[in-house]
């Protein structure tokens, strides 16, 4: 097991990792070179800063250990409340609760800063991508370039960005995401509706997970037939025109697509069942044709049996991908408080 220690002055005992005091530093050096510890340390940090109080060296102690495989007893306060974040889904609303942490001391302050930075604009960020759609409820999707590019939706990479490792989480997150914005509007037909398709799928899944069951189906079922017209649409079957309007000799409906996909695409028979449970769920649910609720169970059933069928489909599954990493705090926040700790310069690797 790795160990962590502070060295406190004219002490031979070593450490795997070794935490120095700025005023023990050029003792600490003349022990080294010497050779003077039962335990030559591997791994030994300078800390820079005189004011650190017992609560910065706990934080200290902890991310250390956790980086070089030790075990640190003591969870300082603002790891608990940073785990409470950590791979989590990001929502409208995600940001709320943030601010009952009170720092315990002023290295926590500071990282908390930087971290509830990161939270309350991925927050803003959500709810731009969830509530008003990359699209504006003006545009015509087909041809209009995404509202998302234009609304202030993405910031701009500056030095504080640049500068706060912290901070630029969030630049980094949702940077990946401009660029593919940004290739909308190049974008062929099939692979805007495939653009389409993946949003709808994603916002289904969010739904599902926050429990919304019955908006859930509702926006399954039009990734589905996004899905379909999309496949119609490559395989010619199928034309969009400038105003947005698929151009067929009468209205078609969901399971119509299927059956015209069929004629060129390979669908499971479990897939055509999960289909069929699929648009009756949806025309019998409070947000179409009736008024019922859809059960959990159900629904959860249906997105597990069509998610192959977005998958097989490699454009739909690579923006689906796009959105979700832009979406999921699913980063290694040990490893980034580390490298703000050597970054800030409040401590220095020997």
């Amino acid at each position: 097991m790795t160990r962590v220690e502070l060295w406190g002055g004219f002490s031979n005992v070593g450490a795997d990792v070794m935490l120095v005091p700025k005023q023990f530093e050029d003792d600490f050096l003349e022990f080294y070179d010497q050779g003077c510890f039962e335990q030559h340390p591997n791994h030994v940090y300078m800390i820079n800063n005189f004011d650190l109080v017992e609560d910065d060296l706990d934080l200290l102690f902890f991310i250390l250990s956790h980086k070089y495989g030790g075990c640190f007893t003591k969870q300082p306060r603002l790891i608990e409340f940073i785990m409470r974040y950590n791979g989590a889904v990001i929502y409208p609303g995600f940001s709320f609760g943030v601010g009952g942490y009170r720092a315990e001391s002023r290295l926590a302050s500071v990282i908390f800063k930087s971290f509830k930075e990161v939270i309350e604009k991925l927050d803003d960020f959500s709810k731009d991508f969830f509530l008003r759609f990359p699209h504006s409820g003006e545009d015509n999707w087909i041809v209009a370039p995404l509202s998302m590019l234009t609304n202030n939706s993405f910031p701009e990479l500056n030095f504080y960005y640049d500068a706060n490792h912290i901070s630029g989480v969030y630049y980094k997150k949702v940077a990946g995401l401009r660029s593919v914005f940004e290739e909308y509007a190049d974008l062929n037909l099939h692979e805007k509706i495939c653009f389409i398709s993946s949003y709808f799928l994603v916002k289904s899944e969010y739904l599902f997970s926050f429990g919304d069951i019955t908006q859930a189906i509702v926006f399954l079922h039009r990734a589905v037939e996004t899905l379909f017209i999309s496949w119609l649409v490559e395989d010619r079957q199928l034309y969009i025109n400038s105003a947005g309007e698929i151009g067929c000799d009468k209205y078609k409906y969901l399971m119509d697509y299927m059956g015209m996909v069929k004629s060129s695409r390979s669908i499971s028979d479990n897939e055509s069942r999960a289909i069929k449970c699929l648009n009756l769920l949806r025309n019998k649910c409070k947000y179409a044709h009736g008024y019922s609720y859809v059960d959990y169970s159900d629904a959860c059933a249906l997105l597990r049996d069509l998610s192959g069928l977005f998958y097989q489909d490699a454009t739909v599954s690579s923006y689906s991908k796009s959105f979700k990493d832009a979406l999921n705090l699913d980063d290694d926040f040990f490893n980034i408080i580390y490298i703000y700790l050597l970054e800030s310069f409040c401590v220095r690797k020997l």
